[in-house]
């Protein structure tokens, strides 16, 4: 129970930044809603993951200080990225219509300790972040599962192991690491106090 109000108050945080005005400036190369993202692969070409998987391919049309604005070819439709919402165009019509609210988040690599380079999350593509761990040539994989304003849960089903990053602890971020299920009354071992977003 504890986990869940803690994600339930991560995300009315985020919900409550954007509803007062919030104003990004980083680098509008993701952003998430509840229940999916949109990520930006290679300057041009963007994909929407919705519960996990990656859903629809698109090319981006236009960057502003609004909004990045991108087509989905097989859909023809347009979608427009703003600062706390997103709205949709088909082809056929002549207006954008509100769709979601959510926001930019351009986190991408945490290190576990601030001083320590060989011991690393690092976001790839469609979601999946690497664990470069102690200087193995071989990193553990784990799919993006859930993101709010203060937390990313990551998962690796093969294993059935749970990483939870919550960046809103206050000795700094910390990184909690569970193999398989929940278990009532059970705290998920630490992985670091420490941690630090580059």
């Amino acid at each position: 129970m504890k986990r869940y109000f803690g994600l339930t108050a991560a995300w009315l945080t985020l919900v409550s930044s954007i509803a007062f005005g919030y104003a990004y400036t980083g680098t509008k190369n993701s952003w998430f809603y509840p229940g999916g993202y949109f990520l930006n692969m290679d300057g041009v070409g963007w994909t929407e993951t919705q519960n996990g998987h990656t859903a629809f391919s698109f090319r981006q049309l236009a960057k502003t200080s609004e909004y990045v604005e991108i087509y989905d070819d097989s859909r023809h439709m347009h979608v427009r990225i703003h600062d706390s919402f997103f709205e949709l165009r088909l082809d056929s019509a002549v207006n954008f219509t509100f769709f979601k609210n959510g926001g930019w988040d351009d986190r991408r690599i945490l290190r576990l300790n601030p001083d320590d380079s060989v011991n690393y999350f690092e976001m790839g593509t469609g979601g999946i972040w690497k664990w470069h761990w102690w200087g193995s040539n071989d990193p553990k994989l784990y799919k993006e599962i859930g993101r709010g304003g203060d937390f990313i849960l990551l998962y690796d089903a093969q294993n059935d192991v749970h990483i939870t990053i919550l960046d809103g602890s206050l000795d700094g971020i910390l990184v909690q690491y569970r193999k398989g299920p929940e278990v009532s009354g059970q705290s998920d071992s630490v992985i670091s106090r420490l941690a630090a977003w580059l």
